[in-house]
């Protein structure tokens, strides 16, 4: 038991958070304890779970993934336009996995084989990605879906959002990946250690283009349920999600330089994130106050992490005599 705390003790003290703030805002709004605002908040966190649970899996690799906004808003474009022009509903969905996967090769081609930084290779390819959605939408928002095109936004089973199973779906495949395949344990070292990967004859392009691919995957399924929920399709539809999948990451303490995580660490992290934008949003209060609620928690938390830390570290040094220097005894204390 003690072994798996201290295992888990950042997603416990996420969850304690979790907890504190669930009551804390309660106590705002009389409407926030419903039923029916209990799936309103489960649905308003689907998005950004998914393209969370891409984005953590990238940055576990030691990578970052700029690009997943212009992704999705690229691909809602691209299955847009196909279905206002003609086609049916079926190869329309095919064609935009089609682009999803040609845009995570690209991003795993330019980071794993050709060695282009993370940070510099997703902000180009973004802005290509963009460029591209700009040019088949004329830079204006799409729609004309069929009637049957809604049951992945908006449909419901029994009185639970559907999407809120896919996003359960996505999160538990998402964690099976990283903890118990083989795949998911090499993500791990290639981001701790990409040098010792290579000499333990990993493939290290081949695993950071799976990551990528990951990430464009999870990017579609967020562009067929955001498009189908909000019935349209823009060139940034996804644009809000990549700054704050980032951040929901780094604070359900994924290290930002890799090697080192939980998803299940990001996943509460949306869910926090997702509380106080509810929260606060029943009380009256105002988007750039949440905002800034969510900011100052943010820093809170990490700065006390790397405090624990630094005082941890601190402990084992002090408590741990150098090499070659004999531990001493109170008896020669004294």
């Amino acid at each position: 038991m003690r072994r798996l705390a201290k295992r888990y003790a950042t997603e416990l003290v996420l969850v304690g958070l979790f907890v504190v703030l669930f009551w804390a805002v309660s106590s705002l709004s009389p409407a926030f304890l419903t039923t029916g605002n209990m799936f309103q908040l489960a649905r308003q966190m689907v998005e950004l779970s998914i393209i969370t649970c891409g984005m953590a899996v990238v940055i576990i690799s030691g990578g970052i993934d700029l690009s997943v906004g212009a992704q999705v808003g690229l691909i809602s474009v691209t299955m847009a336009v196909l279905i206002v022009s003609g086609w049916a509903m079926v190869p329309a969905l095919l064609a935009g996995l089609v682009v999803a996967l040609i845009a995570g090769a690209i991003n795993g081609l330019l980071v794993g084989v050709l060695g282009v930084p993370p940070l510099v290779a997703t902000l180009g390819t973004s802005l290509v990605y963009a460029g591209a959605a700009t040019a088949m939408s004329e830079g204006r928002a799409v729609s004309g879906f069929p009637e049957a095109y809604y049951v992945f936004g908006q449909s419901f089973v029994g009185p639970v959002p559907a999407q809120v199973f896919v996003m359960l779906a996505v999160v538990a495949l998402t964690l099976v990946l990283m903890a118990f395949t083989r795949w998911g344990r090499r993500v791990y070292l290639i981001g701790s250690n990409p040098v010792a990967a290579r000499f333990a004859g990993i493939r290290v392009s081949r695993v950071l283009a799976g990551a990528y691919l990951f990430a464009a995957v999870l990017a579609y399924v967020v562009a067929v349920v955001l498009s189908s929920r909000t019935a349209t399709a823009r060139v940034d539809l996804g644009d809000a999600y990549v700054l704050s999948a980032i951040s929901a990451v780094v604070f359900g303490g994924i290290s930002i330089v890799g090697g080192r995580g939980n998803v299940l660490g990001a996943f509460l992290g949306v869910a926090i994130f997702t509380v106080i934008q509810n929260g606060l949003g029943l009380a009256g209060i105002s988007v750039f106050i949440q905002t800034v609620v969510i900011g100052v928690t943010l820093i809170a938390v990490l700065t006390a992490r790397e405090l624990f830390g630094r005082l941890a570290q601190h402990s084992r040094t002090t408590s741990t005599p150098p090499a070659g220097v004999p531990a001493t005894t109170k008896e020669e204390q004294a």
